[in-house]
């Protein structure tokens, strides 16, 4: 039970995170085909000058076909995925629990990588300290 929680709780962070900030939608694509991968949009002709920022999923059964080519609401499914993100990783209480916790009893490894992750995007928005003063 905990194992098998502790690793999906893994992967839904991991998705989550995958495919609300990590996938750039403009430029890459998805394929199934050969244990899936990611692809240069504009390599496979699937980039849209109309419209750049839709999903791009190449259909296994015709290489040539994008299956993804009408998901014109992808940006709030991408914002969906982003706050769900936020929310299961956002420490809840001044304890640092986290509201994954509540859901899915996680193992400490994920609450280490969770607490790296979050102590980066800090750190990233913490200016600087000042100078130290010049010596008399």
């Amino acid at each position: 039970g905990g194992r098998m929680e502790a690793c999906l709780g893994t992967l839904l962070i991991d998705f989550f995170e995958l495919y609300g900030h990590t996938l750039d939608m403009f430029e890459v694509g998805i394929s199934c085909r050969k244990g899936c991968f990611f692809y240069n949009k504009r390599e496979y002709g699937f980039w849209s000058v109309e419209r750049p920022w839709l999903l791009s999923i190449e259909d296994p059964l015709d290489n040539d076909s994008d299956i993804g080519k009408n998901s014109f609401n992808i940006q709030k499914v991408k914002q969906a995925f982003q706050f769900a993100f936020t929310l299961l990783t956002a420490p809840e209480t001044e304890f640092g629990e986290l509201f994954l916790m509540r859901i899915i009893r996680m193992d400490s490894l994920l609450v280490q990588r969770l607490a790296k992750k979050k102590s980066k995007v800090v750190g990233a928005l913490t200016p600087p300290p000042p100078p130290p003063p010049p010596p008399p």
